[in-house]
């Protein structure tokens, strides 16, 4: 095992194969502007994913993963139209099967200023009128969301994916592609409550939903998978129990998640599937996903049960995890964050676990606790 690339390392731990230690592979969050005022940037580095990438790789001995950005396209027939009316923001796209609209509402937290993204955490608390209410809405949707067609669009992934690349190569790093939503998209497409309701008043919709976002998905596989990476990672953040029951998570996402992961294992990529909470009632359904890693579940968090989806989970799944963002990172209370690590090693063993902040490490959250987090692992892992 001496003389492991960090690539390698990530790899091996991925597949709960030997590895010479235990990778610790933050993620690390610079946070919208919005988001960061009236507090302080606490991150030595950043906002750059170079900078950090190099900083965590080069003066820390950690194993950051290069994230390959991948942007989203929208149809050439369609143009948006925005405006504001008495505190309300609105967008109009106009599309060949005709309007399809949001509105939300704004104030101090409102973080995507003069306009509405289609899919975005920032919408959901903000929506006035969702994107999507009806079957008309969905079909305006679908001209939105194409994979990438042209040329020039083409030509952009290559260049994204060629700059990523060269900074994975200098530091000998593992390279990671975000592709596939489902339901997560589905929360930002219908709202919180709307997401919640048509999938029991109107299941045929959701469903025509999700039928769409997984065939744009598996189009946007065959491009990534060809341009190259090691790791995928699918987004589950909301297909989970706190907005849905087993039964229907099962019926809905299960087979398409089984085959995006299908695709990405032919191509030689692994897949790791995004989840933080609400995992405790699904962790028979996670182990059933044929994934090769659960990304980010919290073991702290009210309500979650890390000894179960560990057990359940184990034999075919490695664990991206760590102290949590919401209960631990936030605070300048490094040794918490030590109890929290040496807790993560008690509960997941060595063996297929990599090291994070769930979800992520802050910029403004004090850097005690990330330096915490990397002197517990240092410890526990022995590395001078």
């Amino acid at each position: 095992m001496d003389g492991m690339s960090s690539r390698e390392r990530m790899r091996a731990a991925f597949c709960r194969d030997e590895v010479d230690h235990v990778p610790c592979s933050p993620f690390f969050n610079a946070q919208d502007y919005v988001h960061r005022i009236g507090k302080r940037w606490q991150s030595p580095v950043g906002p750059s994913q170079e900078e950090t990438v190099t900083y965590f790789a080069q003066e820390r001995g950690l194993d950051p993963v290069v994230a390959i950005p991948w942007k989203r396209f929208y149809q050439r027939e369609s143009t948006p139209e925005v405006r504001l009316d008495h505190g309300v923001l609105r967008k109009t796209w106009h599309t060949p099967a005709g309007d399809i609209t949001a509105e939300v509402s704004l104030d101090e937290n409102w973080s995507h200023g003069f306009d509405i993204p289609l899919f975005s955490d920032g919408n959901v608390g903000h929506f006035v009128t969702p994107w999507v209410e009806s079957q008309e809405d969905l079909t305006c949707l679908e001209y939105l969301t194409a994979p990438p067609e042209t040329e020039q669009e083409l030509e952009t992934l290559r260049f994204y994916h060629a700059e990523a690349t060269r900074l994975a190569e200098k530091h000998g790093l593992a390279r990671l592609i975000s592709i596939g939503s489902g339901l997560t998209d589905g929360l930002h497409s219908f709202g919180t409550n709307g997401i919640c309701l048509k999938s029991v008043d109107e299941p045929e919709l959701v469903d025509r939903f999700l039928e769409i976002e997984h065939r744009n998905t598996m189009e946007n596989l065959e491009i990534a998978l060809e341009l190259g990476t090691d790791f995928i990672r699918r987004n589950g953040y909301y297909e989970s129990c706190d907005f849905f029951s087993p039964g229907y998570l099962k019926q809905t996402v299960g087979d398409r998640v089984r085959e995006e992961a299908h695709a990405i294992h032919n191509a030689g990529a692994l897949i790791g599937y995004t989840m933080i909470t609400g995992y405790t009632p699904i962790v028979d359904h996670l182990r059933d996903l044929d994934v090769d890693c659960i990304v980010t579940p919290d073991p702290f968090f009210h309500g979650n049960d890390p000894e179960a989806l560990y057990t359940a989970c184990r034999d075919r799944c490695s664990f991206w995890t760590g102290p949590s963002d919401t209960l631990h990172m936030p605070y300048d209370k490094p040794e918490e964050v030590r109890r929290a690590v040496r807790s993560t090693f008690e509960i997941f063993g060595r063996r297929g676990l990599i090291l994070t902040p769930c979800s992520s490490g802050k910029a403004v959250f004090p850097w005690s606790g990330m330096e915490a987090m990397i002197s517990e692992w240092e410890e526990l892992c022995d590395i001078r």
